[in-house]
Parts: C-alpha cells; structure tokens; sequence
C-alpha cells in the first residue's frame, strides 16, 4: 500500500525543531527505523512508539518504545505535537476511537493515519492474493481488516476532529489505502 513512504513524506514538512512525535501502534518497528533514518538527529531522538509488542530488534537507540496498550490510560499517552498511525485505527470501537481523538485534540497539532479502506473492490483484491500465493490467514486478516476499514469523513468523525479545528485530507488509494492527514488550525 506504500503507506510508509507516504507517511514520511508528509511528515517532512510539517515537523518542526523540538516536536515530539508518536506512533501508534509501531508493530515490527519497520515505520519507526524509516522515520529515525529519513529525519536523523535530532529529530529521531524525538520519536516514540507505543505497542503491545516488545521493542523490535535492531531498532535505533534513539527511538523510544513503550510496550503497552494504546487505552491503558492508568499510563497517560506521552504529549505529542505529532501522531503517526499505520494499519492500527481499524482494530478499535467506536468508543475507543473517541477517546483516542480526546487525547489528540488536547495535545497534538498533526494526525498522519493511513488504514485500509473499506470498498467491496478491495475485499476482491483480498480475495485475489491467493493468486500471489499468499497465505490463506494473511488473506483472511486482510479480508476481516477491510471489512473493519473506514469510508469518507467516518475517521475524522470517530475522532471527533472538529472540520472548524482541523484541516482535513483524506484519500483513498486504488491499492486499498485510505490517508487521514489532519493539521490544527
């Protein structure tokens, strides 16, 4: 889906000296490491993940990684000016989303979120990789992740990103990708 590239390039030129940038949900810390390589010092020590799993190996030192659930909030979220979320949003309720764009609306100034898109044509594509030959539970997860996907303004309302707060960008792409890019005003 090549949201990571994405990510990256959109987060260039909104950062700037001295923010403080989260992702959610870093998974194997593949965004995290192109994060910390593309910015470099010192924007990279300004990174931190937060996930249920262990800190992956071979991760930069500099990156911070909290192994926990994202809605422990016995364990407040660090402050951020910047959140990055890659193929994490579409695993939580409604209610769970909500007090997520709580946090977001207290502290942070840009939301870069890319989840899977919801349209019959991309549960076809997941149908289809068998094809490739990927695994039937990777097909699987990738037909239940679709299903769980979000359309038009659906995120952003989730959230409660208010249209008179933010400027919103949303896109979806023909390989199933459906971009949030949320700057406050």
């Amino acid at each position: 889906m090549r949201n990571h590239r994405w990510i990256v390039r959109r987060l260039q030129p909104v950062l700037r000296p001295g923010d403080r940038i989260v992702e959610w949900g870093g998974g194997d810390g593949s965004l995290a490491r192109l994060i910390a390589d593309r910015l470099g010092p010192p924007h990279d020590s300004s990174l931190t993940v937060i996930d249920q799993a262990p800190r992956p190996e071979g991760l930069p030192e500099s990156v911070r990684w909290h192994s926990r659930d994202l809605l422990d909030f016995r364990v407040p979220l660090p402050e951020s000016e910047i959140v990055v979320a890659n193929l994490v949003l579409h695993h939580f309720e409604s209610e769970s989303l909500a007090q997520l764009g709580a946090f977001l609306n207290h502290s942070c100034r840009v939301l870069i979120a890319c989840e899977p898109a919801r349209r019959h044509r991309h549960q076809w594509q997941a149908r289809l990789l068998s094809i490739l030959g990927v695994h039937a539970i990777t097909r699987h997860d990738a037909r239940v992740s679709v299903a769980a996907g979000f359309r038009r303004d659906e995120l952003p309302r989730l959230l409660n990103l208010q249209p008179s707060d933010w400027t919103l960008t949303i896109r979806e792409t023909a390989l199933g990708a459906y971009r949030l890019f949320a700057v406050r005003q």
